[in-house]
């Protein structure tokens, strides 16, 4: 653990590299799938994972249910994976305490309003893609495209939360005025 120096910017480029190698590693059974479905359309092990995961809410395509299914359960996967994150990372993580605790919770409360409406839309809410916004429409005509849809989201709602639970960390230490130590 480092104290902070006044007048330093804290080094958090240990986390950001985490977060990336965690994020490159995670996201890969996106694209793994996409490899099994373009050599077996009919995939067992796909229809597996679907099947498992119907009672899920997910975003789907008309265009093609099956890896949309499936890539949409891997994307719940993404808070847990932004939180493992966060559990590895913690001793790295550095503060510099220029920010009040008020100007945290005033942080913390707007990243709450951005955050939780978010993960809601992308984890937890039914839709068929092909009838949404016109983005939607256009990434699920094509299943390259529906795979760079389903990583999107993936890297946004880990990244998110991520963050999140970062900035909860970090609010909870400035109420706690223990700002001298990095965290």
């Amino acid at each position: 653990m480092r104290n902070i120096v006044n007048g330093k910017k804290p080094d958090n480029s240990a986390m950001a590299k985490k977060m990336l190698i965690m994020l490159v590693i995670t996201i890969m059974p996106l694209p793994i799938a996409f490899a099994i479905f373009l050599n077996d359309p009919q995939s067992q092990m796909l229809s597996s994972i679907s099947a498992a995961t119907s009672d899920f809410p997910v975003l789907w395509s008309v265009n093609n249910p099956l890896l949309s299914s499936v890539m949409n359960a891997w994307c719940k996967t993404a808070p847990f994976w932004g939180l493992l994150l966060f559990i590895m990372s913690f001793s790295q993580i550095e503060i510099n305490g220029r920010q009040s605790a008020r100007e945290m919770v005033k942080g913390l409360v707007l990243f709450s309003v951005l955050y939780f409406p978010i993960m809601y839309m992308l984890l937890l809410h039914s839709t068929e893609i092909t009838e949404s916004a016109k983005i939607y429409q256009v990434m699920s005509q094509n299943d390259f495209l529906l795979t760079l849809l389903f990583m999107s989201i993936y890297a946004v709602c880990y990244i998110s939360t991520a963050y999140y639970l970062l900035i909860v960390a970090a609010t909870c230490k400035a109420l706690g005025k223990k700002r001298k130590l990095s965290f």
